[in-house]
């Protein structure tokens, strides 16, 4: 028996800062460690922040967001992906489920290239920032979001993210 590595993530969003009526920034940070006692492989961390914002649900708050400058990694044991933008469709049985292993499998939604190992006890973080411009109806109201992100360890750094590779995945 292989013991699989063991990760965790933690995913926190700022304080919306004011930038005009209805428009803000957010700073998300996001830290993936190695709790387990082998190194794990191929690490990517993923969110899809179109699901995030609600841009599937014609009733969400938000109008648009856009990225603020590229995601920048902390220590660079994690090197950030060039092909994220945070965009694809909102699989929202997948963003719902409490199964950490439903990792989405877009490029699009890769935050780290996947290329990097984290030993026992390491950890890396991630920090991106986004602005959100709110529906007029919105404006002046308290908007709730569940920031759902995916950290997993890879077998092997494939373009194909499928389940069978996956060694360890957590989600927050």
């Amino acid at each position: 028996f292989v013991q699989p590595p063991v990760l965790t993530l933690s995913n926190k969003a700022s304080v919306p800062r004011f930038i005009s009526p209805g428009v803000y920034e957010l700073d998300y940070t996001l830290t993936v460690t190695n709790t387990g006692k082998v190194p794990a492989p191929n690490v990517r961390v993923l969110e899809n922040l179109d699901c995030v914002f609600e841009m599937d649900k014609a009733d969400g708050p938000i109008a648009s967001w856009s990225l603020v400058g590229a995601p920048r990694s902390g220590s660079g044991k994690l090197a950030t992906a060039k092909t994220f933008t945070g965009r694809a469709a909102c699989n929202r049985d997948a963003y719902e489920s409490s199964d950490p292993f439903r990792v989405p499998s877009e490029t699009a939604l890769n935050l780290t290239n996947g290329s990097g190992t984290l030993e026992p006890g390491q950890s890396e973080t991630l920090r991106l920032t986004v602005q959100i411009t709110q529906k007029p109806w919105a404006i002046g109201g308290r908007i709730t979001l569940d920031n759902k992100a995916w950290a997993a360890a890879f077998q092997h750094n494939s373009v194909d993210l499928a389940s069978a590779q996956i060694l360890a995945a957590a989600a927050d």
